[in-house]
This record gives structure tokens, sequence and C-alpha cells, in this order.
């Protein structure tokens, strides 16, 4: 019988991580399909009103991914910095509309502990978003990736000394990692 393995997030790479500073160009494209859609009803006369903010929001949207937060920056006018602490995380969730899955990308949405319903911030059109999710959930509970090599070798015997013995050393093992951090 095959010793039951816990599930642990795979490694992200940090560095790919924090090489992401601005969201996909598929982004700007589904901002233009989707103000024309809206715009589509009154003959295109309203579609400068609709994708013109969202074309400054997409050329001024910059992320940065530090040591111990996300910052995130739009805005042309008035401009906004969003500095949010891995420590401050809760929850984070990842959305795809219709349009964002046909191009391959997605948001990830990172909620807080402050009294705002939904989330308190949004990382548009990101293609490795599952990567980012990870990354995000491993610096919220301050885990670093559990490297493949780690794991315990499977017993593949039927004396339970042997079997006890296993258990034993991967106790101390376990023992030995926590009381390293």
């Amino acid at each position: 019988m095959e010793p039951i393995q816990p599930a642990v997030t795979p490694p992200v790479d940090p560095a790919r991580i924090r090489a992401i500073t601005r969201p996909s160009s598929s982004l700007l494209t589904v901002y233009i399909l989707r103000s024309l859609a809206l715009t589509l009803p009154s003959a295109f006369f309203g579609f400068p009103f609709v994708f013109v903010p969202l074309l400054l929001k997409y050329i001024t949207l910059a992320y940065r991914f530090e040591d111990d937060a996300v910052v995130i920056n739009w805005g042309l006018l008035f401009r906004r910095e969003t500095i949010v602490p891995y420590a401050r995380i809760q929850d984070i969730h990842l959305t795809r509309t219709f349009l964002e899955r046909w191009f391959g990308i997605g948001t990830v949405e990172i909620q807080t502990a402050s009294s705002t319903r939904g989330a308190a911030e949004s990382l548009l059109g990101l293609k490795d978003d599952e990567a980012v999710r990870d990354f995000l959930y491993q610096r919220m509970r301050g885990n670093e990736p559990v490297a493949a090599e780690a794991k315990p070798a499977p017993v593949s015997t039927d004396d339970p000394r042997e079997i006890l013995v296993a258990i034993r050393d991967e106790l101390r093992a376990a023992r030995a990692a926590v009381e390293a951090r």
C-alpha cells in the first residue's frame, strides 16, 4: 500500500513572476471587443466614450511583485498606487470571462481583511494567471515551495517495522524543517 502524499502547491519560479510588469496585449483586444459590444446598439457613436478610459487604464497599468507586497499602479490624470502586503491577503480568486478564456488571459482577484465587499485589487490580463495565483498563495502563507527531492521515498514493504521506521524518519524530518523556520 502506497503512503498518502499531502497536496503540495507546485513550486513557482519567483523570477518568472517578478518579470510580469504589464498586462498582456490580449487585454487591449478584449477591451476593444467589449467596447464594441456595449456600443453596438448606438451605432458606434458611444465607442470612444467607452473605449478611451479602458485604453488609458491599459496603457498606465503596471504591476510589481516585491519581497513583501504586490504593487499595482494605474491612472493618467489621477494616479493610483495600491500596495497589498502578502501578509494581509485573505483570499485569492482566479476569474476568466469568455473573451479572456478565448485569448488565454485571466484576472487574479486579491481579497484582504478590509470591510469592503469584493476584491480589494485585481491583476488584469495575465497570461500566467495560475502561476501568479500559486505564487501569491505561497507568499500569503509564508511558505516557500517544497522541493520535489525533499519528499520521502515511499516504503514498498509489508514489514511493519520498516514502515514504522519510515514514519519515524518522516516525523523527524518534518520536525527539523519546522524548527529551521
